[in-house]
């Protein structure tokens, strides 16, 4: 199986983990204060769940999340099509810079050299064709870059350096699904026990 950055994306941005951080500062405050919720509210307390479960899956889900929020490429959390792009007004340099970001990431590999010769590909070559044409610059180092690319390729260019960033830092990715895969895991079996609960209470 093939783990994309945009597949993790639809759980890092989903109401599912982002409501689970609730859980996370609550639960460990209602167990180490029990008893003296017991005491002021008149009546024994009982979970339909264990506490346990539902914290470690508000653990995993916070902890998947801040890789995600940290390694993630940012063109990937920010949109899903070129079209959800270019409704934000963004231009080609932005494409570019997405890139060079994610390239001067920590223990990032991302090959600047052959994004560079990706971009020659695009480049309009022949000068009297440039008037239309924008021109982006690569800084990555000491070295710059320029490219002109016509508004017909920027399309390409987008998904080009999606497809690139959207395939990167392996052990990020890995390590944010099975966190996230924990967490569903965890997340389940408190649904099940608690439907098992609700069966047994109504019968």
């Amino acid at each position: 199986m093939n783990i994309n950055w945009s597949l993790i994306r639809g759980v890092g941005n989903s109401s599912l983990v982002k409501s689970n951080y609730f859980w996370l500062f609550l639960l460990p405050f209602i167990y180490k204060n029990l008893d003296l919720l017991q005491s002021a509210f008149g009546f024994e307390l009982k979970f339909s769940f264990s506490i346990n479960r539902l914290f470690y899956a508000s653990l995993f889900f916070a902890l998947g999340t801040i890789i995600y929020q940290f390694r993630c490429p940012k063109i990937i959390k920010e949109y899903s099509s070129y079209d959800d792009f270019r409704s934000d007004m963004k231009n080609t340099q932005h494409i570019v810079d997405y890139y060079v970001d994610s390239y001067k990431m920590p223990f990032s590999k991302l090959d600047i050299k052959g994004y560079s010769a990706s971009l020659k590909e695009l480049d309009t070559q022949v000068a009297n064709l440039r008037e239309n044409c924008s021109l982006i610059r690569v800084e990555a180092g000491e070295n710059t870059q320029r490219s002109y690319i016509h508004p017909d390729k920027e399309r390409e260019l987008f998904w080009l350096t999606y497809s690139k960033l959207d395939s990167s830092f392996f052990y990020s990715k890995a390590a944010v699904f099975i966190l996230y895969l924990l967490g569903i895991i965890c997340l389940s079996v408190v649904s099940v026990e608690n439907i098992i609960f609700t069966l047994i209470y109504i019968t």
